[in-house]
């Protein structure tokens, strides 16, 4: 679930986008750190936003989605 804390840093690599699709897994991963969704202050409907991402993680949890998208990415 996404929580309250606050991201100070967000850095990003335009070639990522552009790689994705010649990226290929080597699993398994090293490490798995904890995820975190972040949304701005400003951002319009933040909660109904927030609160739609909690229910599609939570349907993901329920219906198996989730657990086998770990499991494919051996983590």
């Amino acid at each position: 679930m996404a929580t309250g804390y606050r991201m100070h840093c967000v850095t990003s690599d335009l070639k990522i986008g552009y790689l994705m699709g010649k990226l290929v897994w080597l699993g398994p991963a090293i490490e798995a750190p904890q995820m975190h969704i972040v949304l701005s202050k400003n951002a319009t409907d933040k909660e109904k936003k927030m609160e739609a991402f909690n229910r599609g993680l939570q349907s993901m949890e329920k219906d198996g989605s989730l657990a086998k998208m770990i499991a494919e990415a051996g983590i």
